[in-house]
Order: C-alpha cells, then structure tokens, then sequence
C-alpha cells in the first residue's frame, strides 16, 4: 500500500525541484499568464506568482494546477523536495515494509497519535531505533527530542507521519478509549513484517520475570460503559479491584483488549506460539474506569519459539530472556531441604512465608519451587494461610 503526497490536507506547504517549479510557471503562458489562471481557478494573481517563486505553494493549488495542466499527480512525485517538514521525501510513502511495522507497534505501545504523534521510552536503543524507521520510511524527517519532568526521553513526529499512520488504521485519539487491534494491513504481511511489530509492542509493553519462568504483556483499556452504574459509582478512585471483587455478571460483559487477542491469534498462526489471555483487574479514575489484561507466555517450547522467532530488541529484555532460556533448571539433590531451610529463614522475620519469595532468594525458577511447596503443604511441613503458608516443624 502507497501513501501519495495529494492525500495530504490541502493547506500543507509543498516544495518542488526548482527547474520543474519553472517548467511550470513557463506552461501558464498557454492559460495567459497569471491574471488568466487566476480568473479560471479563483486566486489572485500575486498569490499564483508567488507560489510559483517558491512561496508558500500548497497541496491544494498544485492539485489545481495540474488539473489544468492536465498532468498526472503521479508524475510529479519524485520532483517533491519537501512535504511537511520532510525534506527529500520518500514519495509515494510504501506502508508494505518491516519500518512502518515497528513504527506502528511503537505508537500503539508507548507512543500516541493525537495533536502531536509521540513516542516516548525509558530505553534509549528503542528511541534510535523508531527514528531509523520513520527516516527509512519518510526521508530527512524533522524530529523534536524532548525531555519529561521525570527525566524520560521522548521524540515528537511532524503531523504527516500520524497522517499516514491514521491512513494505516492506527486511529487518530486516546488508544486507552479505542481498544485498537492490529492493522489488517500487518495481519496480511509476511512474518518479517509480523516479527517487527510484535518485537516492537512487547519491547514497549511486555517483559520477562526469569524466576516465573514466563514472559508477559499487557495493555488496559477503557471498560466504563460495561459496568453497571451502582458498582460504577461505589469504586473507590485509584483503587484496585480483583476477580474476586467483581460480580460474575460484569465479568462476563468486559471486552479484552482487542490488540492483545490479535497477537494471541498471530504468535499461534504465524510462529506456533501458544499464550494465554487473562483478566487481572479493574481501577477507577476520575472520569472512567480501565480493565487491565496480561497475556502470558509460560510453557517452556512456547518460550524457546519466541527467543528463537521474534525476542526482544531492547538490551536488558534480550539478556533476560536469553538467561531465561538457556541457563539449566537442574534442581539440586537436596532441593526439599534447601526450600524448607530458606521458608525458616524467611519466617523468623515475618511469621510466614510466600513462594515467590522463595524462589527470589534461591535464585531458583517460581514454578518449580511453587511446585514442591505445595507438595511439602500435603505432607503438612507447611499450612496454607490467607497470606502465605507457615511452618508446621519446630526450628
């Protein structure tokens, strides 16, 4: 799919080679000249001579003066030297490529397409490589770097890179409101161009917890027109509320995040990639109220087929991933006694004791240690408690 420079707004100022620009203005001798054109196209006469000197010319008078000219719009597009603060553009703009991929992942994730099209990243390998994508994909693109309060780098696009991505389903508007998927123009592509997107949305939105043995990615989305205004209304703002805090029937009316389903169903059909979707919880704002939702990859083929087929780009989520995959998950002989061991140290300063906790201090992976406390919890080494198991043994 192409992007031509005449879908652009009418009133966008336009550059064109010089001795075309030229070319052009000789060919109006055949209208009269200008005090001709401007009766037939409704301009003044000083307006046309000075788009034609290079001032000011718009998308929607070149349009005009090719119209009359009977030229192409086609025909002039390598002759474009500026469009919108892109220099020497890349006209027509090609959407079919692995560049556009990453770079509409990147503004679904943690970038925005509304007045100004954004990005923004604590990572600054993930900056660098957005900015390669747009100039790959539009030509010498101006690009604002700025700072937030909390130190957090971001890089603002001129309007006609959200244009052309709005033109590629990337909706214009608050992504939390919209509950956007993938564009079917991605969905149709190759799987180079599938990987792009996806390594892009989990370097934004996913990540890696080496001792669950898993890797995730979430996104929340507005979910304030399911609830039922009386349970709407009793939420206490910021507050968290879990399944257990949720009637069955509002659960059953939440819709997930579109975006998360269309990647379940890529990673399975693309590259044999099984994951699961869950609900996590609800929060309420000030105005409405978001769903959160987490898709997880945990079983052990699942994850090698991500390390080896899409992975992350990101240095610190690559490096995690790799010693996820790759160290061994050899248990020691005397595994039991070492679990019980840490579960007493961890009890003498809190009263009682959590898995994750245990698996964190061994350094061992969460699924594995879970697994063997539950079995110590029927052999009544350990009870389990509301918040957490405690000791049954004397220390």
């Amino acid at each position: 799919m192409l992007y031509h420079w005449f879908y652009e707004p009418e009133r966008v100022r336009v550059k064109l080679n010089e001795k075309y620009r030229l070319l052009l203005f000789n060919k109006l001798e055949k209208f009269g000249g200008p005090h001709a054109l401007s009766r037939k196209i409704g301009c003044s006469p000083a307006t046309i001579c000075n788009y034609f000197k290079g001032l000011g010319l718009s998308v929607g008078f070149l349009k005009k003066i090719l119209d009359n000219l009977k030229i192409p719009y086609e025909e002039i597009e390598p002759l474009i030297t500026e469009i919108s603060w892109v220099r020497n553009p890349k006209l027509p703009f090609n959407l079919d490529t692995v560049e556009i991929s990453s770079l509409s992942a990147a503004i679904l994730g943690d970038g925005s397409n509304t007045t100004r099209l954004m990005y923004k990243n604590t990572r600054s390998e993930l900056i660098k490589k957005v900015e390669i994508a747009a100039k790959k994909v539009f030509g010498e693109i101006t690009i604002d770097h700025r700072v937030t309060e909390k130190g957090i780098l971001y890089v603002v696009f001129p309007r006609i890179v959200g244009r052309v991505l709005t033109f590629n389903e990337i909706p214009y508007g608050n992504k939390i409101y919209q509950n956007n998927g993938i564009p079917n123009s991605i969905k149709k592509c190759g799987k180079k161009t599938k990987k792009a997107f996806l390594q892009q949305f989990f370097d934004d939105e996913g990540g890696v917890e080496v001792n669950y043995r898993r890797i995730f990615l979430s996104q929340s989305t507005d979910c304030t027109k399911y609830l039922p205004k009386n349970f709407y209304n009793s939420m206490e703002k910021e507050k968290a509320y879990y399944i257990k805090d949720i009637p069955n029937s509002i659960l059953r009316e939440l819709h997930p995040s579109k975006i998360l389903v269309d990647i379940k169903t890529m990673m399975k059909k693309s590259f044999n990639i099984s994951s699961t979707l869950r609900f996590k919880r609800i929060r309420r704002y000030e105005n409405h109220a978001t769903s959160f939702w987490e898709l997880d990859i945990g079983k052990k083929d699942d994850i090698r087929r991500f390390y080896e087929r899409i992975n992350f780009y990101s240095y610190d989520k690559k490096n995690d991933l790799n010693f996820m995959v790759n160290r061994s998950y050899e248990m020691p002989w005397n595994i039991y006694e070492i679990i019980i061991n840490e579960s007493i140290q961890i009890s003498k300063k809190q009263g009682f004791f959590v898995p994750s906790n245990v698996s964190k201090n061994l350094n061992l992976p969460f699924n594995s240690v879970n697994k063997r406390i539950k079995f110590l919890n029927k052999l009544g080494i350990f009870s389990r408690k509301e918040n957490g198991y405690i000791l049954n043994i004397k220390t």
